[in-house]
């Protein structure tokens, strides 16, 4: 048996219980009325008339209040032929979307991201992936969330699977949901850009050794004088040590064999000599500048010398887009693979924009909606969604996934490598005497290198952080917005957690930053242990984090779900072996089951009432 069919008929008899639940407790659309405040349009009684509205094929009719597309009304029309659009059966599309779909589609992921992790460990993440609390919980509610989430993994998949077509229309699909998933379809055109030029350089770099041997073989028949190619001897101690950011240089060229001098004085004796043809070398590496020791053709005439130049260096550099792991320094990530790309683009814009062409459909078509909506993202009640710059959105999503995310960060080594990367100043006590006892040593874990590199480079590293800690504080201080629904919304956890925190004490704020710091640094770490990812995935996905979230002023914890999906189906653990990893994953699931399980009984049990307002308020997410 496969096995992630035990564990999908798990999570369904969960779902199906928890859809009863919440069917029984609340029969009608959640929150009924809304006279003393004007909320934002997120709660079933806009999302389920106006799914009604579809079913009963009166499509001319909508709700000004919402603001997102309609994609779920249009998912849910097919319900119409087989029953009655109920809240109850509209909520079952969620519940299939959590329990079936969603599952399904994390674990061909998480296969094809990790190919040597076994069928069982993949299934237990997918299932994790689909109990993940701000999924889960809407299972038993109609909301836009769960096939939003499923459709950017679904074009995230595709892509994975070399399927760019599908890619885009699965993309395109998932702006019906959300308009913030164009910034995933982004994240793709990078993904896919990237890899079209790596296809197109090894395309290049294969047909330049049998053009050349052909053009040998042609000057041959004519009677041409050939030189060999020369290749680098080694030193006699070995590989010749490589300096970084220079390219090697190849040793002297070696003397002609007498019998080929033979043969070209004699064909010399026949004819005058011709220009000399010569074999392109081997390729130097040296990190992303590889570099072809044979000149490069002239351009055309057309184009200008500058132009050219600049064409003729792009030729010679290759794509330089390492694992994002401990071994990928500044200059490779900041410097040398976006420029190494830029180059790449210009040497073969014609493969690259053949490549993303698919993507680009489904930008052009949001850039459409974007001018037939008056220059405006939002639908509907464009008050409520205006972009605020809000920076602090980040330190909150990482501090929220360094929470929910602990089993697979923390490891034994966990304070070793966060102090060895963000302080790397170890003090240790002197011996007592030369007949006493010796100083303590390091703690176990600390690793030995990291207490032994030079203090020049530990106090850099030391200044680093205290940079970070300071630009922290000055981006709290300066660009902490609280949304005016955020004061006025008891229902959401949110509002709590400010009240008992940051609102608690002004001091408070600016006394988080070193949390924010070390969160920021376990999610990047939860990544670069894995080794699964590029520098040029970090780019991409950081980029659509950051575009998420730093335009949206209200803080969601619904916004967190796609980039920490994402995030999820390429973390790895601590790499101490699958009995740990598989404790690591039996924890998580133990912590969601936990925190859906309180969720869930504070919105059925602990309703209260709003003053001058009908019917039941409920907590939620």
């Amino acid at each position: 048996m496969h096995p992630l069919i035990p564990r999908a008929c798990v999570i369904a008899a969960a779902t199906v219980a928890v859809s009863m639940l919440v069917n029984t407790v609340v029969p009608e659309p959640y929150l009924a009325a809304l006279t003393a405040l004007s909320l934002p349009a997120q709660d079933e009684v806009f999302h389920i008339p106006q799914a009604q509205a579809y079913c009963s094929n009166r499509f001319a009719v909508w709700d000004p209040k919402l603001t997102t597309p309609a994609g779920l009304y249009l998912l849910s029309y097919p319900l119409a032929f087989i029953t009655t659009c109920t809240p109850a059966a509209l909520r079952l599309l969620n519940a299939v979307g959590v329990a079936l779909v969603l599952p399904l589609v994390t674990y061909q992921i998480l296969r094809l991201v990790h190919p040597g992790l076994p069928r069982a460990a993949a299934a237990h993440s997918a299932v994790n992936v689909a109990l993940f609390p701000l999924l889960f919980f809407f299972a038993g509610l109609y909301y836009t969330d769960v096939y939003s989430t499923v459709f950017v993994l679904l074009s995230y998949l595709c892509w994975l699977q070399r399927r760019t077509w599908a890619s885009a229309g699965a993309g395109w699909v998932a702006l019906w949901f959300r308009q913030t998933n164009v910034l995933w379809a982004v994240f793709l055109v990078v993904l896919e850009g990237v890899r079209a030029l790596e296809v197109a350089q090894g395309e290049e770099k294969a047909e330049e050794p049998a053009a050349a041997a052909a053009a040998a073989v042609e000057a041959v028949a004519e009677g041409k004088e050939v030189t060999p190619a020369v290749t680098p001897i080694a030193s006699p101690g070995g590989r010749r040590k490589k300096r970084k950011g220079r390219p090697a240089v190849a040793s002297p060229q070696a003397p002609t064999p007498p019998a080929l001098s033979r043969v070209n004085s004699r064909l010399a004796e026949e004819e005058p000599l011709q220009p000399l043809v010569v074999l392109p070398q081997e390729e130097v590496q040296d990190g992303p500048w590889t570099i072809n020791v044979q000149s490069t053709p002239a351009r055309t005439s057309e184009l200008s010398q500058a132009w050219s130049r600049v064409l003729d260096m792009a030729s010679k550099i290759r794509v330089w887009n390492p694992p994002f792991t401990a071994s990928v320094t500044a200059q490779d990530f900041f410097f040398s693979t976006p420029v190494s790309i830029l180059l790449a683009a210009l040497q073969h814009w014609t493969a690259l924009l053949v490549a993303i062409l698919p993507y680009l459909c489904v930008l052009s078509s949001f850039a459409i909606f974007i001018l037939w909506n008056n220059l405006s993202i939002v639908l509907g009640d464009k008050s409520a969604h205006q972009p605020t710059l809000h920076i602090p959105q980040l330190f909150y999503f990482a501090t929220f996934t360094l929470l929910t995310s602990w089993p697979l960060l923390l490891s034994k080594s966990f304070i070793a490598e966060c102090w060895a990367d963000n302080v790397g100043i170890y003090i240790t006590l002197p011996r007592r005497s030369a007949r006493g006892k010796r100083a303590r040593k390091l703690p176990p874990g600390f690793a030995p290198a990291a207490a032994t590199k030079p203090v020049s480079v530990a106090w850099l590293t030391l200044l680093r952080t205290t940079c970070f800690l300071a630009a922290i504080v000055f981006t709290v201080h300066y660009n902490t917005y609280l949304h005016p629904y955020l004061l006025a919304d008891n229902r959401h956890f949110v509002f709590y957690v400010f009240r008992r925190s940051i609102l608690r004490h002004p001091l408070v704020r600016y006394a988080l930053a070193p949390v924010y710091l070390v969160a920021a640094w376990s999610v990047l770490a939860g990544l670069r242990r894995g080794g699964v990812v590029s520098v040029v995935w970090m780019w991409g996905w950081a980029a659509a984090v950051v575009g998420t979230l730093v335009g949206a002023g209200l803080v969601e914890p619904r916004y967190f779900v796609v980039g920490w999906v994402l995030w999820r189906v390429h973390v790895c653990g601590g790499g101490e072996g699958e009995g740990v990893e598989k404790w690591r994953r039996w924890a998580e699931t133990v912590g969601f089951v936990l925190v859906n399980a309180g969720v869930l009984w504070v919105f059925l049990r602990w309703g209260f009432a709003w003053e001058g307002e009908a019917g039941v308020q409920r907590f939620m997410w």
